[in-house]
């Protein structure tokens, strides 16, 4: 064969391939998981190594032009007749990139290219100049190479996944009548160096190959070899069927896909064997130190191959010293307090907590008492608390390998069982309220499913967290809001999905729940006090105190300036640092903006949300359900908050409660609640604990900035309290302080009190002035019905509390009150929180109180009470029986209540948002969250369902654009050196467009993957960035037809694959449970229906429901029908249940 005909055949490849590069996306992968390979699209170029082999000399670069970061890649040419060494790039039309001489090409995708591909050609015709190559004789290579940074050693790692697609372009045999295949043959391969990098071990330095074979002339599949090579290290390449059941051959794209570690494992065990690597069988001295990938042929050949998607991804095991880092804080700082965390953990030598730390450790010793506690929770059976079960599945998702055979298959086998249908721990739903219980069930059904490959409960679980999202849609704080001790736990479960499900899908959206409740709180957070302020939707009582709540631990390793954790009083549950602890091996869904929010806030910070609560009855009492509002308001000095209706039943609810810090007594807190009290009840004394100390009144408190009224009655059943309305010697409404010794100030009704005068009993209820350091409080009581009592009001301190009562009942004797006098009997105060900025002096405060007027009427069931003094007036009016608002008025203007309202973040279901200097322009009619953090430069938006939503944000230095963003959220960070976009999306059908920016170069990070090298030029100047799905049709019409009787089901194309699964399934299901089929119902959700409970229909009948469900793009899906047949009740009820 003629060799310049040869060679032109290879570069005339290499020219095509430039000209019509594909375009393939790479997708993400969970969270402890990182790449180990750098600069996996070849855009900084090589460095070209001399051809000479022996000693590495760097004799040029091959740089892409524009580019001057410094190759990471090096670029190996041994034994080759002319270096590539000065040679000038090519560029094509499509922007492939091409270095080329007589004896070699190599090509790079284009910039911007999403899988990295590369091109590789030797032109052996030139290389061995029309001559046979002699046994002896060297060989041509063409190699790309290169050092890995800081790989983890072996023995921290659960995998080592390795990706690569490769074909084969050309290979031709220019004297086949010389061939002789013991001599002459072309192989294209991967190889990995196995390094001992310990400095300590004598055998520092050796190495051994680990080979993956690609492509082999003599044969279509590579057998395995073992062998030293000429410099004496092994060599250990398994077959390649081991990798692939495909063969290069063919020409066409084969993907290799395999967990290398097992493999490794196998090597070092046969290097063993042999002699070789001879002073250590540590795995931890061995690490994945290099690679090389490419060509070597020892024959005279024309050879060309491309590959793409190269990655090599280490999942390690966790520890605190391999721990992920937030990005919110320094890694030394992070570890050293998530260390003291486990240290206090430990202390408390719970067996029912501590075992993820034990399994963490590098001591075998550790492991084995771990697995024993593991057992011995079965055996018990104590694990049937949700977030204990929690803790095995991720034992066995994180530390499965730690874990003897035997125990792996008792606990897998447990799990099996523990999250089938119908199993506690399979986890209860979203009811707004108790929000914790659900989130861990979910974090088990989609990690256990996944453990034990059960895929129909990981749909479940993420329809389940995708039902929570749409519970909330219309909803500024999620359903269980706030808490100090439940948010931590339902965080811990939901952040557990977003860092460790292999799921997408699963990652994204609980990433998206996890970004909710981390604003909740970062809104919320006081940094002076370091409290979380109120309201809270339910807590132990101890931990709306300012103790060390399971918030205060979790926020304790993310805040550059944390809580404190140093007791103050109360005793704190000692496993919140249990449980908060074991969140050390989970990454935070926790961002500088997120810190920045919690810690730099500006004062005064006014935070407003809309919450909704389920309609409720207990006996002949109306719990009112609906809309309602949660109001923080703070300054430097103190933090006032409050919901206006009690969470869930009002049990261990903190619906209104101030916090403040005392700067002359070196910042220590202090705070004021309520509580509707029956026959004398206290918390129990400090230095005890007590969770619970029930609120026995229903109370709605309406504030307005620093001013809050709380209506007050009583309940018709006392909760916790062992008593009944009938028989009772006291009821009143107190308010409370935890720390009475620390007050500077007490004035009754304009006299100044010391507390050794205390109690004082007053005939009238009268106003109290309260000052602690800079904060001023006064408690101005409404008016309290008088139901038999000895005295109106009473001040005193119980242990260390100060106690302020407005008594309904008191006396020595039991009164007995009728259902209708509980009703219509008053009590409540009216209390205004200041600080010396706003009010000067406290003398000029409780001045400005005392004028202060407010009445407080009932007239035909409608209580109205106004208040005024100057600056301010207030006037509401309430329906008593029905706790109903029948108006807000707060200085002549009528109260609208926002969805989301804060000086960070804005939400709502109308069109655009303005905030700061950003502008969200959007479509009505769907939830979106928009964050503007100065502190960062940080622009975040949220959006938290599956159906398209365009939108556009505006901001000074930049835009971000989407027609048809989905399910997800973008941070955008534009500053001096460039720009940086996070983006958490499962799919999108249309791209991102993202302003250039102004200097600097674009970084973007697609759902934990950096994807810069994707980023194209886009329309009117703008950057294009190709989201998960853009290669993926937008379905927008489909049909779902389920016939109860017959169980025959029929969809239309868009979902029959989805589907399938089920078909075989469905006639063994009962009928009122055929839409709950995790199929069925994820397909529902998928096309903005909730799952449709239809056990209502009668027996017996025709029964056809039919989802007929179409949109357009840019518009939500809709539409529910139920065929003829069904009678009009159930009609009525399934179209109810449509969002």
């Amino acid at each position: 064969m003629d060799m310049k005909r040869a060679g032109r055949t290879v570069c005339a490849l290499a020219v095509l391939l430039a000209a019509v590069w594909g375009r393939d996306a790479a997708a993400g992968t969970a969270g402890d998981t990182r790449e180990v390979i750098g600069d996996l699209s070849f855009r900084y170029g090589f460095h070209v190594l001399a051809c000479k082999p022996g000693k590495l000399v760097v004799e040029g670069t091959l740089r892409v032009p524009g580019v001057t970061t410094d190759p990471c890649w090096r670029l190996a040419q041994w034994s080759s007749r002319e270096s590539l060494s000065g040679v000038e790039p090519q560029v094509s039309e499509s922007g492939a990139i091409t270095f080329r001489n007589k004896a070699k090409t190599v090509t790079v995708a284009p910039r911007g290219h999403a899988s990295g591909e590369l091109f590789l050609g030797v032109n052996g015709a030139f290389e061995y100049d029309d001559r046979v190559r002699a046994k002896g004789d060297k060989w041509p290579h063409l190699l790309v190479s290169q050092r890995f940074v800081d790989p983890p050693a072996l023995s921290d790692l659960r995998a080592a996944d390795f990706r690569i697609e490769a074909r084969l372009c050309a290979a031709t045999k220019i004297n086949p009548e010389t061939h002789n295949p013991r001599l002459h043959a072309a192989q294209f391969q991967v190889f990995f160096n196995v390094q001992n990098l310990n400095r300590k071990s004598e055998g520092y330095g050796d190495f051994l190959y680990f080979g993956i074979p690609l492509y082999d002339s003599r044969q279509p599949t590579s057998k395995p070899f073992q062998a030293p090579d000429w410099m004496g290290k092994f060599i250990y390449t398994p077959a390649g069927s081991v990798y692939t059941d495909k063969s290069l051959h063919g020409g066409d794209w084969v993907t290799v896909s395999k967990d290398l570690l097992p493999l490794i494992r196998t090597g070092l065990e046969a290097a063993w064997s042999k002699g070789f690597l001879a002073h250590s069988r540590d795995l931890s001295d061995y690490r994945i130190s290099a690679m090389n990938l490419g060509w070597e042929v020892p024959g005279t050949l024309d050879v060309a191959a491309q590959v793409r998607g190269l990655s090599l991804r280490v999942r390690t095991l966790r520890s605190l010293d391999a721990a992920p880092v937030p990005t919110s804080m320094n890694g030394a700082e992070h570890r050293k307090r998530q260390v003291h965390l486990r240290d206090l953990a430990m202390a408390t030598k719970s067996e029912l907590y501590n075992t993820l730390h034990l399994l963490s450790s590098a001591d075998p010793e550790q492991w084995r008492k771990a697995e024993a506690g593991i057992l011995k929770r079965i055996e018990i059976k104590r694990s049937h608390i949700a977030f204990f079960y929690m803790d095995i599945v991720l034992a066995y998702r994180l530390f499965a390998e730690r874990l003897s055979p035997e125990g792996q298959g008792v606990i897998r086998q447990y799990i099996e069982d523990s999250i089938k249908p119908g199993s506690f721990k399979y986890g209860c739903r979203f009811v707004h309220a108790n929000d914790n219980w659900p989130f861990n069930g979910v974090s088990n059904m989609i990690i256990g499913g996944e453990c034990v490959g059960r895929d129909d409960l990981v749909m479940e679980g993420i329809s389940r967290l995708e039902h929570f999202l749409m519970m909330n849609r219309q909803l500024g704080v999620t359903s269980e809001y706030n808490s100090p001790t439940y948010n931590a736990l339902s965080l811990y479960a939901v952040e557990a999905v977003a860092d460790l499900a292999e799921s997408l899908r699963a990652r994204v959206t609980a990433r998206v729940v996890a970004e909710r409740l981390w604003l909740e709180t970062a809104h919320r957070y006081h940094g002076p006090t370091k409290q979380l302020a109120a309201p809270h939707s339910r807590a132990y009582f101890e931990d709306t105190l300012g103790v060390r709540s399971a918030m205060f631990y979790t926020l304790y390793p993310l805040l550059p300036d944390p809580p404190s954790l140093a007791a103050d009083g109360f005793t704190t549950a000692k496993h919140h640092i249990q449980t908060c602890a074991e969140n050390a091996l989970i990454r935070h869904v926790f961002e500088p903006y997120h810190a920045a929010i919690c810690s730099q806030k500006t004062f005064p910070y006014h935070a407003q949300a809309r919450k909704f609560r389920p309609f409720r009855q207990e006996g002949a009492d109306t719990w009112p359900g609906g809309f309602f509002d949660t109001v923080t308001h703070m300054t430097q000095t103190y933090a006032v908050g409050s919901a206006q209706r009690v969470f869930c039943g009002g049990h261990s609810t903190t619906p209104f409660q101030v916090h403040w810090t005392d700067t002359d007594d070196g910042g220590r807190g202090n705070s004021l609640f309520m509580r509707y009290r029956v026959d004398d009840s206290f918390p129990r004394t400090m230095g005890k604990t007590d969770h619970q100390f029930p609120e026995n009144g229903i109370v709605h408190p309406v504030q307005y900035r620093n001013t809050t009224v709380a209506f007050y009655r009583p309940k018709l059943t006392m909760k916790r309290s062992g008593k009944t309305p009938a028989g009772v010697r006291q009821l009143c409404a107190s308010a409370m302080v935890p720390h009475a010794d620390r007050l500077d100030a007490i004035r009754i009704d304009s006299r100044a009190v010391r507390a050794a005068e205390l109690p004082v009993d007053l005939e009238a209820p009268g106003m109290v002035c309260l000052r602690d350091g800079d904060c001023y409080i006064a408690v101005i009581p409404l008016a309290v019905t008088d139901r038999g009592r000895t005295a109106a009001m009473r001040i005193e301190q119980r242990d260390s509390l100060l106690v302020l009562s407005a008594f309904n009942v008191s006396g020595p004797e039991p009164i007995e009150l009728a259902p209708e006098d509980l009703r219509s009997t008053r009590n409540g105060f009216v209390i205004e929180v200041g600080d010396r900025g706003e009010y000067g002096e406290f003398e000029a405060f409780c001045r400005m109180m005392e004028a202060a007027r407010v009445t407080d009427e009932l007239l035909d069931g409608v209580r109205t009470v106004r208040y005024e003094r100057e600056g301010r007036s207030m006037v509401v009016a309430q329906r008593l029986e029905t706790h109903q608002y029948l108006s807000r008025t707060f200085d002549g203007n009528e109260y609208i209540a926002p969805m989301l309202k804060t000086p960070h973040t804005v939400a709502t279901l109308g069109d655009d948002i303005a905030l700061g200097d950003a502008k969200l322009i959007s479509r009505s009619g769907e939830p979106k969250f928009l964050t503007v953090e100065p502190a960062t430069g940080t622009y975040s938006i949220l959006y938290p369902f599956r159906w398209p939503f365009p939108l556009h944000l505006k901001t000074p230095n930049g835009d971000i654009q989407c027609e048809g963003f989905r399910m997800g959220r973008i941070v955008y960070r534009p500053n001096a050196t460039g720009a940086h976009v996070l983006i958490d999306c499962e799919r999108a059908p249309r791209p991102l467009l993202v302003s250039r920016p102004k200097s600097g170069t674009l970084t973007v990070v697609i759902n934990d993957r950096d994807v810069s090298d994707a980023v194209e030029q886009g329309p009117n100047g703008l950057l294009k960035v190709a989201l998960p799905g853009n290669d993926r049709p937008d379905r927008m019409h489909a049909q779902l037809d389920i016939d109860l009787d017959t169980r025959s089901m029929v969809v239309n194309a868009a979902g029959k694959a989805q589907m399938q699964a089920e078909l075989r399934n469905l006639g063994t299901v009962p009928a009122e449970e055929v839409v709950a089929l995790p199929f069925i119902s994820g397909f529902l959700r998928h096309y903005g229906c909730g799952t449709k409970r239809i056990g209502a229909l009668a027996p017996g009948r025709s029964r056809m429901v039919s989802w007929g469900l179409t949109g357009v793009p840019g518009q939500r899906p809709h539409g529910v029908r139920l065929a003829s047949g069904a009678d009009n009740a159930a009609t009525q009820q399934v179209m109810s249940e449509v969002e």
